[in-house]
């Protein structure tokens, strides 16, 4: 079997080598800014699912990578052993529940607050009884917020890995933001770079506000502050006296895919997508190869991922990227021909040709290259 596929691919693989509902002030200038608050549910409830419409189809906690889509965290399905009193891992929707997200926070912990059937109290009533009243929910019942800070931290992952990845958008649901600008977004573009800061609309006391982002520079990594304070025992919402304590709801966001998924061997230079490294890989590990017929010759020392157990793992990781033409099938001698063909700089015809099953969803030159320009950014 396998002599019978390598003998398929290699001519081609030497033939080859030849030949915004609203706007919004903010540092950033090219993202879609989804935003509103009001009193209850219903007054962003229509913003909310705009948002979610621009991401795309809710893709659950499957592992993926999904080619498009969006993901979805509303705490309410954490267990009570991971919520108040307890803290929640910041890890825990990576790897107990997985959606290709790590949270972080400076203070001491993350918390998602009770259940009614908990015995414990509610919105963070556990932490101060006046929070239970002074919350509300989107998506009942649970809550997120970070104790001993008002900072949280999202970087985004490859599914149930640890490798890096951006997302098209990020939105977030927000209780009882009363001070303007006190509650906001930091962006980091997926190449890294500060994409600037969005502020989250004030809403009434008590009432609840949405801020989504889009962009096709996609994003990295969010920094979200909420309120100008962090809730205590001895800490009361006052934003009259100047603190503002608010509390976080849906986090809605696209499919996280790696930031450079061609860039199989990591060597993040300006040659860093190389048809005889990174393509030679692809193509081998189509084939079926692991070990040392997978990389040998095809990396360089300086590379990130060198070794040929790293590279498997990153490939398994975003294995369903690497259907081009999108016919179900994950074939050397045309998915793997069209990644080469790619690297080595052949569009249109040159690029296509005899490498594709017609019947794929991507049959075409203008199809395939505009895929492959997302897999090679």
């Amino acid at each position: 079997m396998f002599e019978q596929k390598y003998a398929r691919v290699l001519p081609l693989f030497f033939a080859m080598a030849i030949i915004v509902t609203s706007t919004l002030t903010a540092t950033s200038t090219h993202a879609a800014v989804f935003t509103a608050s009001g009193a209850t549910p219903a007054s962003i409830q229509t913003t909310v699912d705009n948002f979610r419409t621009a991401l795309g189809a809710l893709n659950g906690t499957s592992g993926g990578p999904f080619l498009s889509g969006r993901r979805e965290i509303n705490w309410d399905g954490v267990p009570n052993i991971s919520a108040a009193p307890n803290n929640l891992s910041g890890n825990f929707f990576n790897s107990t529940s997985v959606r290709g997200v790590v949270l972080s926070t400076p203070g001491t912990a993350l918390q998602v607050s009770a259940t009614t059937s908990s015995g414990t109290p509610v919105r963070f009533g556990n932490i101060n009884a006046t929070y239970s009243t002074q919350f509300q929910t989107f998506s009942a019942e649970r809550l997120f917020t970070a104790i001993g800070s008002n900072i949280v931290q999202v970087d985004f992952f490859v599914p149930g890995t640890n490798f890096p990845a951006t997302v098209s958008g990020f939105g977030a649901v927000f209780t009882d933001v009363e001070t303007a600008a006190a509650t906001k977004f930091t962006v980091f573009l997926g190449d890294g770079t500060n994409g600037g800061q969005f502020a989250v609309p004030t809403s009434v006391s008590g009432g609840l506000s949405f801020l989504g982002l889009t962009d096709p520079a996609r994003y990295s990594r969010i920094i979200i502050q909420f309120g100008n304070a962090a809730g205590g025992t001895a800490v009361a919402d006052n934003s009259g006296g100047g603190v503002d304590l608010v509390a976080m709801d849906d986090f809605i966001y696209g499919e996280p895919r790696a930031k450079t998924p061609l860039d199989v061997d990591e060597s993040v230079t300006t040659s860093k997508y190389a048809a005889l490294t990174d393509g030679l890989i692809v193509v081998r590990y189509l084939l079926g190869l692991t070990g040392p017929a997978l990389t040998n010759g095809a990396t360089i020392t300086t590379a990130g991922r060198n070794n040929a157990t790293d590279v498997k793992a990153y490939l398994d990781a975003i294995r369903g990227l690497l259907d081009i033409d999108s016919n179900g099938a994950f074939d050397a001698a045309t998915d793997g021909v069209l990644v080469v063909r790619y690297l080595l700089g052949l569009r249109g015809a040159s690029l296509v040709n005899g490498a594709f099953d017609p019947l794929g969803s991507r049959n075409n030159a203008t199809l395939i290259e505009a895929h492959l320009r997302t897999l090679a950014p």
